[in-house]
């Protein structure tokens, strides 16, 4: 199934009104956190004060596996940009198993 098609699917499923507020709620969240980031990236420094440097496509692993150094630093944008660097993989995280447990049940039925 081709991505259109998903997209369409979501469409017929959810109705048209829930399908927009879904897609703007989600751009949103990706604008806010994407801007988050570089804003507190200039307030610390970050990557450049933090010893590495990353350019390329795997550069979200590569900040992830060294944000705790924000937090031995301890400031308090130090520690929201670890938090805003954690937010979508933890956001993820917590829907692939949500999904996880309510395909169970369904499965179950």
């Amino acid at each position: 199934m081709g991505r259109y098609s998903d997209l369409k699917r979501h469409h017929t499923t959810a109705g048209p009104r829930l399908f927009w507020i879904a897609a703007i709620a989600v751009v949103t969240l990706i604008a806010t956190l994407g801007g988050l980031e570089i804003w507190l990236s200039a307030k610390t420094g970050w990557p450049d004060a933090f010893g590495f440097r990353c350019h390329g496509r795997s550069c979200m692993i590569e900040e992830l596996y060294h944000s705790p150094s924000l937090l031995r630093r301890g400031g308090s944008y130090d520690i929201a940009l670890f938090a805003v660097l954690w937010a979508l993989p933890a956001l993820m995280l917590i829907v692939g198993v949500v999904t996880s447990i309510r395909g169970r049940g369904a499965a179950g039925r």
